[in-house]
């Protein structure tokens, strides 16, 4: 049987009498693949931790197949997990480190060679196997640690962050290695990242985690085209979705306006979301569209920016611009740009790094300057756009989000606040 965890009002006292996690509520089903995804110091090593019974909850209880996980003696738990430490012996070699749970089990030597070199082939580390855990980077022992724990092939697999420090070249190729892997254990996994880029492609939910709480929940679809709030929509896509300060301005019977910077975006009177923004007159709320429903070019609703870099990804070639317009609070202004895909989640804030108190309003006070946000487009072939330049972009207002100053969701088809919680 594969296992199930449930978290039931844990909360988590860590040693300054901060809480580390705070309220969590959340069943991951027998089978399930779920992502947690948070900045650093959001409380996913401690849930993993919990989860594995390594740390005993200060309130409330981590259930194991029905049962408290810290009553079951460490050698009868059916789950390996990867911490951020790896836990390698350094007297062993690669070899001997991965095969030591299988050594434990009593499987004869014959066999524990034959599985040892089937895993290292699949995780590229075949030629490594005689190296001591001193002679890795730290990419390389980061695979090491997940290797050991698969091929233990466990019921229940904690992986926390284990595709950090391997460098974005390799990561390409290692993410989609590791989740078949996944998908073959066929094992529950709980799998924590600091950036949706560095998450595994199969996966059944998602949890935002922030500041110990769960912000969002849902699937990767749900979660994509619903965020119910802008951490979320900071947290997903690669690059994620562009978060920009709007003011709102109704012309009644007429139209209603969203100003950005120096542009104004106008929606009919009769267009349904006109009726949800104008509740928001004179208020100010946060725009998000995805750079992927941006274009280069004039358009209906056009805004011109100052071409900031160009940068070619996997995924195509995306120029980061200068619109005039503020930007949103989604964690630090300057987040360490070390996270797995090299930071597009830390640019926009709520990369690696010590993470912010969640505030009342995710938009800066009226009397303190606005920091400048970047808007991401996606650029088409041979565009020609270079830095410095000055472009039209245009998108359609089918794409767009919007949040209220709180970072929760505005439904537009009904003019109702989205709520995180709506989806757990």
């Amino acid at each position: 049987m594969v296992s199930a965890v449930e978290f039931r009002d844990v909360s988590k006292r860590a040693a300054d009498g901060s809480f580390a996690v705070t309220e969590v509520n959340l069943e991951v089903k027998s089978g399930e693949t779920v992502v947690v995804l948070g900045p650093a110091g959001s409380g996913k090593s401690t849930l993993l931790q919990l989860a594995a019974g390594v740390t005993a909850p200060s309130a409330g209880a981590v259930l194991l197949d029905g049962s408290p996980v810290v009553d079951v003696l460490p050698q009868d738990r059916p789950l390996a997990m990867v911490s951020q430490q790896q836990d390698l012996y350094p007297r062993l070699d690669v070899g001997e480190n991965i095969a030591l749970p299988l050594k434990l089990s009593g499987l004869d030597a014959e066999q524990q060679e034959v599985r040892v070199e089937a895993m290292a082939e699949r995780l590229g580390l075949t030629g490594l196997l005689r190296l001591r855990p001193r002679e890795l980077s730290a990419g390389d022992l980061r695979r090491v640690a997940l290797c050991r724990a698969m091929i233990r092939r466990p019921r229940l697999l904690l992986l926390d962050e284990p595709l950090t420090g391997t460098d974005a070249g390799s990561l390409d190729g290692l993410r989609p290695v590791v989740s078949e892997q996944i998908r073959d254990l066929g094992a529950t996994v709980i799998y924590t990242a600091a950036d949706s880029g560095a998450a595994p492609d199969a996966v059944d939910r998602i949890v935002i985690l922030r500041d110990g709480r769960i912000r969002d929940l849902g699937s990767p679809r749900g979660l994509w085209t619903d965020p119910a709030t802008v951490f979320t929509a900071a947290a997903l896509g690669d690059p994620p979705m562009n978060l920009v300060e709007v003011s709102v301005h109704v012309g009644l019977d007429e139209f209603v306006a969203l100003g950005v910077g120096a542009h104004y975006l106008r929606l009919p009177w009769h267009d349904i979301r006109s009726r949800a923004i104008a509740h928001y007159h004179g208020e100010r709320l946060v725009l998000g569209v995805r750079p992927e429903a941006v274009r280069p070019g004039q358009g209906g609703n056009a805004l011109h920016g100052r071409v900031l870099d160009v940068e070619q990804r996997a995924g195509g070639t995306y120029a980061r611009l200068d619109i005039g317009a503020g930007a949103v609070d989604t964690g630090p202004p300057e987040a360490d740009r070390s996270a797995a895909r090299r930071g597009w989640f830390g640019r926009l804030g709520g990369g690696r790094g010590t993470a912010a108190p969640i505030a009342d309003t995710v938009l800066p006070p009226l009397d303190r300057p606005a920091r400048a946000a970047v808007f991401v487009v996606r650029l088409p072939p041979g565009s020609g756009v270079v830095p410095g330049r000055t472009i039209p972009v245009g998108f359609s207002l089918s794409d767009i989000h919007l949040f209220d100053e709180r970072g929760l969701r505005i439904d537009l088809g009904s003019g109702s606040a989205g709520s995180p919680a709506g989806r757990r």
